[in-house]
């Protein structure tokens, strides 16, 4: 026992420990203090289990000293005073002195006493403090709401009161009037209560009170008290549960079970309940009325006890294996026959009702009155049977289509009436079939209709068979909404009118081709010459008609008979046809004549062309039945604009050109006017020259050399073609060049120039000189060619030439008839090493898009603009405009036509640093070049 002794008097003090040495009560430790300072030191620094305190120290007088030390020790003081003033020891002890000894009659007894008596209240002291700390840890982790109120004042809350009250700390309610907490329409009722649990001390029953929370809000608990003493003080302890989700579920199920009953009394179903032994327990209000009998015929009961009862499928037994395996059912369905005879429909689901424990306690469900809904059923498939025979019977067929257009049904009649299976067909829209085409139209116009919900009728259909025949189909159909205008797809009949198509086109080709040769007739042949006029007057070309006589037919007839005779005009007729275009047209007149309408003349002449054709064909005789028979033709030709600008007079000028020509000579065509068949004649004698200039080396190459602006240095040459007659001389390209494009033979040639041009290189290397690219032009033809690619490196190769010095030079023009198909073959090219240039570029209509795309190495930008560019801005402009784009792309950019020094310095100041003209030469052939080139 630790004992702190305070005494300033040494006699004092010694007298004091010597009584408490010599008591009986057990070892003790004392500490002296002679100042309160000093003691108060002592008890805050060590355990002090007694305090023996003299009233007087230096540093403190009287019961002051008695009231710092009460603050400080939590253990018993025993005030030692010499004092022995009046009332003194009363009001110690009020202070909080433990006991009263005075110095003069401070004995071993009394102290001994004194100490017995202390120790004892130090442990009840010390088991206080730890109920005490138990009950706060209890306190604090209790989920309910805990708080004390003393004297109308909370002393006491625990975490979970202060967020239930949605206090963030306890000041906010601690010292704060209990009433406070109370709603305030409930505040007078419990003030009475808390007076009566105030004065009678007990325990408070369970009860529910209204309070209100420190941010206002309100809410019910559930509140069970005590009263107690605290601190002297009338108090009570309070512990409270939110009820809050408690009531409103109470409520939701109050509520639930009002709608609950109001839809069943209202409803035409019916709730039923049976207990665990299956027996029918309950049946709400609609049930008499909607399975026509009462409720009390069937309560007690089980569900295949009552008579005149039958499942609609399956048996009782099997729905009492249901049950007994206490598994939910749905849609069970009986008939009931009344007294009457009536049938009711019932159906009925249910499922098994389990309590707490998984006991089985029965079943609940709902039943309905399907009477109409079956009674409906037996009519629909009435209709539905009367309505499938009327479908298998009928020539059409029935189908159905779903809200995104897809076939949902066919009639069985289907198949048989066209070429696909029923299954092949569901799940799919109209135009996803394979080799089925609208007749007219297209699918797009169709599926505008269905998807503006419009119904169609008549809508034809071409599917073709895997033999080439074809198929005509006639669908009709319908939109179908449900009750709220929502679109739920298509119903309609389709209707295989293949026979009624084969009559009208048999009856359209009566109308519009011949019997005997299969040939557009006459009123046909009006039809197609009005629409290429049409066509030609649109896009600023020409057109042409031919008026084809079979010379001495008449002859073959006589001799041979009609039959021959007809043989010949079908045979004519295909090698007419095998002489035109596809998109041309070939007709017979009747008899022995023959006209043939070629729409899209580029020139007027071009039509000689057509006609030399038809006649050379004519050259070979014709096999008629195991002889053969020659036959000739007279061709009058008339051309639109030059000889009319209708379809009638052009007939008539090709009818009167033609006698023209079988009055010169027969096998012969002639023009309409006397100007064109001058000029159709020298097209025909050009063309007959230009297939034998190869075959005569007539063609010859020259170089045009390319220079440095900057130096004036050769770095290349061009290579144009030149064709030297043997009577006319020298024939000028612009003459040649297009009747070549015109022939085909621009290919041929073209492939010559590559070879040519290779040849020329070698014998140069051979000769000593220094090589430099030579730059060779393609047609479009020839740029078309899909083995181009192969073709020069075989030349290349052939000549053991690097690709390198070989450039090909391509209009603009032609790279943009089909962009795509360029970019592919500029690829292939380069691929081989070759450098590709764009010749006259500015002069056609290139798209930059596609340009950037293209894998270029030049561009030559054309003489026109070049020629002009110092006299004209915009010429100018537009110069500069190709020089700043070749630059941005990388390209190498040269100007053609440089003919005076003015335009070598206005494309060097812009940033062009090649060319080529007359100013620094014209084309020269081979050996004068020689010179002018670099020895190695």
């Amino acid at each position: 026992m630790r004992v702190l002794l305070v005494e300033d008097n040494a006699a004092d003090a010694m007298v004091a420990q010597a009584a408490i040495e010599r008591t009986s009560f057990g070892p003790a430790v004392v500490a002296r203090a002679a100042s309160l300072a000093a003691a108060l030191g002592i008890v805050d620094s060590t355990e002090v289990h007694l305090v023996l305190l003299d009233l007087n120290v230096p540093d403190s007088r009287g019961l002051a000293t008695l009231e710092s030390m009460r603050a400080a020790a939590r253990c018993p003081i025993i005030v030692i005073t010499a004092e022995d003033r009046p009332g003194l020891d009363e009001e110690a002890l009020e202070k909080g002195a433990f006991e009263i000894l005075h110095k003069g009659k401070l004995t071993t007894d009394a102290i001994a006493r004194v100490l017995r008596l202390a120790e004892g209240q130090r442990k009840v002291q010390a088991s206080l403090e730890s109920a005490e700390h138990r009950y706060r840890q209890l306190i604090e982790v209790a989920p309910d709401a805990i708080f004390v109120h003393a004297d109308w004042r909370i002393v006491v809350v625990n975490p979970a009161m202060l967020k239930l009250f949605h206090a963030e700390r306890p000041g906010q309610v601690l010292g704060h009037d209990v009433l406070e907490l109370i709603a305030p329409h409930s505040r007078e009722m419990v003030r009475e209560r808390i007076k009566r649990l105030y004065e009678r001390q007990q325990i408070v029953p369970l009860t529910e009170v209204e309070y209100q929370r420190v941010d206002g809000t309100l809410f019910r608990a559930e509140v069970t008290g005590a009263s107690f003493t605290y601190a002297g003080r009338p108090a009570a302890q309070v512990v409270a549960r939110d009820i809050t989700e408690r009531k409103k579920a109470e409520l939701a199920l109050l509520d639930s079970e009002g709608r609950f009953r109001s839809l069943t009394e209202l409803s035409a179903d019916w709730y039923w309940e049976q207990d665990a032994e299956l027996r029918m327990s309950f049946h709400s209000k609609g049930f008499a009325q909607s399975s026509g009998t009462t409720s009390d015929r069937l309560l007690g009961k089980r569900r295949w006890e009552e008579p005149n009862r039958l499942p609609l499928s399956g048996s009782w037994d099997e729905h009492r294996a249901t049950l007994a395996a206490r598994r939910p059912f749905r849609d069970f369905e009986y008939v009931r026959v009344g007294d009457d005879g009536v049938h009711h429909y019932v159906s009925l689901s249910g499922v098994p009702i389990f309590d707490a424990t998984g006991e089985f306690k029965g079943y609940r469900g709902v039943g309905r009155n399907i009477t109409e809904r079956k009674e409906a059923e037996q009519a629909l498939r009435s209709s539905e049977a009367r309505f499938r025979s009327l479908t298998e019977l009928s020539a059409d067929w029935y189908w159905e289509q779903d809200a995104e257009l897809r076939f949902t049904y066919v009639s069985p009649g289907f198949p048989e009436r066209s070429t696909h299976e029923a299954a092949a067909i569901l799940g799919k829209r109209r135009w996803e079939f394979e080799n089925v085409i609208p007749a007219s139209g297209t699918w797009e116009d169709h599926r505008r209709v269905l998807e503006a919900h419009e119904p169609f009728r008549d809508f034809e259909q071409i599917t073709v068979r895997a033999d080439g025949t074809r198929l005509f189909i006639s669908s009709s159909g319908q939109p179908v909404f449900d009750d709220a205008g929502n679109f739920l797809g298509y119903r309609g009949v389709g209707t295989n009118i293949s026979v009624r198509k084969d009559a009208e086109e048999k009856l359209a080709q009566l109308a519009q081709y011949d019997a005997v040769t299969g040939l557009p007739n006459r009123n046909l042949l009006q039809e197609r010459l009005e629409h290429a006029i049409a066509q030609a007057r649109r896009h600023d070309r020409g057109a042409a008609v031919l008026f084809v006589d079979l010379d001495r037919f008449k002859l073959v007839n006589d001799t041979h008979g009609h039959q021959v005779g007809d043989q010949l005009l079908a045979q004519v007729g295909r090698s007419l046809k095998d002489c035109v275009r596809k998109d041309d047209t070939v007709s017979r007149l009747g008899g022995d004549e023959f006209a043939v309408v070629i729409a899209d003349l580029a020139r007027p002449d071009d039509a000689a062309l057509v006609a030399q054709k038809i006649l050379d064909s004519f050259a070979a005789p014709f096999a008629l039945g195991g002889q053969e028979a020659f036959i000739t033709a007279s061709i009058g030709v008339a051309t639109f604009p030059n000889d009319g600008d209708g379809a009638d007079t052009l007939l008539k000028c090709a009818d009167v050109a033609m006698y023209r020509a079988k009055e010169s000579s027969r096998n012969a065509f002639c023009f309409y006017t006397a100007e064109m068949n001058v000029r159709a004649a020298s097209k025909l004698q050009l063309n007959t020259d230009l297939r034998h200039a190869l075959e005569r080396r007539e063609f010859r190459l020259h170089y045009q050399p390319k220079v440095n602006l900057a130096t004036g240095e050769m770095i290349g040459m061009e290579a144009l073609l030149r064709w030297q007659h043997a009577e006319r001389g020298l024939v000028p390209p612009l003459e040649f060049v297009p009747a070549l494009e015109d022939s085909g033979l621009i290919v041929a040639v073209g492939d010559w120039v590559v070879e040519e041009a290779c040849r020329q290189m070698t014998e140069w290397s051979r000769a000593g000189l220094v090589l430099s690219p030579v730059a060779v032009n393609l047609s479009a033809r020839q740029f078309r060619r899909r083995d181009l690619d192969q073709v020069i490196r075989r030349q290349l190769a052939e000549h053991g030439l690097s690709a390198a010095l070989l450039e090909l030079e391509i209009t603009e023009s032609s790279l943009m008839e089909d962009p795509k198909d360029a970019i592919r073959q500029l690829q292939v090219l380069r691929e081989a090493g070759l450098r590709i240039s764009v010749d006259d570029f500015g002069t056609g209509y290139s798209s930059l898009a596609y340009l950037t795309r293209l894998p270029l190495s030049t561009l030559k930008i054309d003489r026109v603009f070049v020629n002009a560019a110092i006299s004209e801005p915009s010429s100018a402009a537009i110069v500069k405009m190709v020089i700043d784009m070749a630059q941005r792309l990388s390209f190498d950019v040269v100007a053609e036509g440089i003919e005076t020094d003015a335009h070598v310095t206005f494309l060097r100041q812009n940033g062009c640093s090649q060319g080529q003209g007359y100013h620094f030469g014209r084309p020269i052939p081979a050996e004068a070049m020689a010179p002018r080139m670099r020895r190695v």
